[in-house]
């Protein structure tokens, strides 16, 4: 009954970039929407009318002051984890639905009897079409990533002191969804990936303070007592922290090789008086090599 009523609005082909364009304003609107009330179902209180732009094309300084983006920066980490998947997977939904309509208007643009002498392959109409009709999908998920990097650079500060564990979930979601993602769009995501490797540098940076804090703390705790150690102690020692613990020595392996041999020939020597002094049998002799 839908695609009866919708064929013949749709059928005239000069109408079309029209419909085309219509459809990219409402699936913007649809990422937007998406996103928002996702977030807004994970506040503490659902107030709709605090709710606000967040993922506008234009940012400015005003809007990081909004009481909605104060409200997302004091969200419960685990509440965040769960709202960026519910955003990851509707918004993979919405992505999906634009992949199967473009697919369609390909699919009947590539049928020539079905279209008129001005569509036809090839002409200028048939061209402005198909642009059209890609901006459609680019768009959708040139947003929909741009929205993602916008939720999730919110809580920069708060995600740098997440637990490993919860940092690997929020990586591993991510990166599903972009793969997703960039199946459907044919592009890499560059702007999320970005979004991801500076909260990565944010959160290794809080853990290597962290843990740097916590070694200073143990050292400062500890009593240390000066006591005399014999001078071959402490020579190993200023050996071992200068790095040359594990490196030979000049004139060691010299004075070892000469050694060795003089003590095979020493040993060879006595093997032979031995033997003469007893009977002719041959005698086998071992010595330690250099």
């Amino acid at each position: 009954m839908y695609r009866n009523a919708a064929t013949p609005a749709a059928s005239p082909v000069g109408k079309l970039p029209a419909a085309l364009l219509l459809y990219k304003s409402r699936l913007s609107e649809a990422v937007r929407l998406i996103v928002r009330t996702c977030v807004l179902e994970f506040l503490s209180v659902f107030d709709p009318t605090a709710a606000v732009e967040l993922l506008e094309d234009t940012t400015s300084g005003a809007d990081a002051d909004t009481p909605f983006a104060t409200r997302v920066r004091g969200m419960p980490s685990e509440s965040f984890l769960a709202c960026l998947s519910m955003c990851f997977e509707n918004l993979l939904q919405a992505l999906q639905r634009c992949e199967s309509v473009y697919l369609f208007v390909e699919r009947k643009l590539s049928q020539p009897d079905d279209l008129p002498g001005p569509a036809a392959p090839g002409s200028a109409d048939h061209d402005v079409i198909l642009s059209l009709n890609k901006s459609c999908k680019t768009s959708c998920c040139e947003l929909a990533q741009r929205s993602l990097s916008q939720l999730i650079s919110l809580r920069k500060d708060a995600n740098a002191k997440l637990s490993v564990e919860k940092m690997k979930f929020m990586w591993e979601s991510s990166l599903s969804f972009v793969s997703s993602m960039e199946a459907i769009s044919g592009s890499t995501a560059y702007e999320v990936r970005q979004c991801l490797m500076v909260q990565t540098k944010h959160f290794l940076d809080h853990l290597h303070e962290t843990f740097k804090g916590r070694l200073v703390n143990t050292l400062d705790n500890e009593r240390w007592v000066q006591c005399d150690v014999a001078p071959e102690r402490q020579a190993g020692v200023d050996r071992l922290v200068s790095g040359k613990a594990f490196l030979q020595q000049a004139g060691t392996g010299d004075a070892n090789r000469q050694a060795g041999s003089s003590s095979g020939t020493a040993s060879s020597t006595e093997a032979d008086s031995s033997s003469r002094k007893k009977d002719a049998r041959p005698v086998l002799v071992l010595t330690a090599l250099p």
